[in-house]
């Protein structure tokens, strides 16, 4: 009887073991780091597909800010072809409202990028806060007519 109680305990102690080491090999050393390192990673790796290696990565990577400081550095300082690339090959990210107005608010210009500018994105996804967004940012102006014979008179 204690020869089987002996060899129960020890099929507990291994059963435990191997729930331990697939616990240790579940373990991401990604989601042991901070969300500012998390996010100064995805963004200098300078590649989305980053996302995928922890549950960290990917949360930081669906956040707005987050997003929007990626595209700043490395799609809106490149040139206009890696612009068009990135929509294409990023579709959700390009019909995403939010991120469009924190563009615009983030001072990227409006007619960048071609067909794949925010200026064309924004009529053709139909984003209405965008649009509306976009238009806050520029001021009315009051422009009065000088017909030419008035100039001609103050210069004189």
């Amino acid at each position: 009887m204690a020869e089987a109680e002996i060899k129960q305990d020890t099929l507990d102690i291994e059963t435990e073991a191997k729930n331990d080491s697939v616990k240790m090999e579940k373990c991401n050393p990604f989601d042991k780091l901070d969300e500012y390192i998390l996010e100064s990673i995805f963004i200098f790796s300078k590649n989305p597909e980053l996302s995928k290696i922890s549950m960290g990565l990917f949360r930081i990577s669906h956040y707005t800010p987050t997003q929007v400081k990626y595209l700043i550095k490395n799609v809106y300082s490149k040139k206009q072809f890696s612009q068009s690339i990135f929509c294409s090959k990023y579709p959700k990210l390009a019909k995403k409202e939010e991120l469009v107005i924190e563009l615009v608010r983030n001072g990227i210009d409006i007619h960048e990028g071609r067909k794949s500018s925010i200026y064309n994105r924004i009529f053709m996804y139909k984003m209405n806060k965008a649009l509306n967004v976009m238009l806050q940012l520029f001021k009315k102006v009051k422009i009065a007519y000088i017909p030419d014979i008035l100039k001609r008179m103050n210069t004189t």
